[in-house]
């Protein structure tokens, strides 16, 4: 018989008691090449910021790390040559230009 997955306690508010903290051993499940520095500090500044974001849930937070996975793969490193300098107001205003490297 297929042993069923094991049902997360839920808070007042109807979450599971991973959904507002990013614990350590979850992001080493995602990124398995990445080093105890990095994921020690991508848990501190995600659980800094990730209730204002709006990365309140479960579902959100996989999503999130999901793409972050896709991007940066197993090390956690972002892919060349992308160098992840925005300015203010292109990622406020959304006006890239295309075709270009600028």
């Amino acid at each position: 018989m297929k042993e069923q997955p094991k049902q997360e306690a839920k808070q007042e508010n109807g979450k599971c008691q991973r959904c507002e903290k990013l614990a350590n051993e979850e992001l080493k499940q995602i990124f398995t090449s990445a080093s105890e520095t990095t994921l020690e500090q991508v848990v501190a500044a995600f659980n800094e910021v990730n209730i204002k974001l709006g990365i309140d849930t479960c579902q959100k937070k996989a999503h999130f790390f999901a793409q972050i996975r896709e991007e940066s793969g197993s090390k956690l490193t972002p892919h060349e040559p992308e160098s992840i300098n925005y300015s203010a107001r292109r990622l406020k205003n959304g006006d890239y230009v295309k075709g270009t490297d600028g």
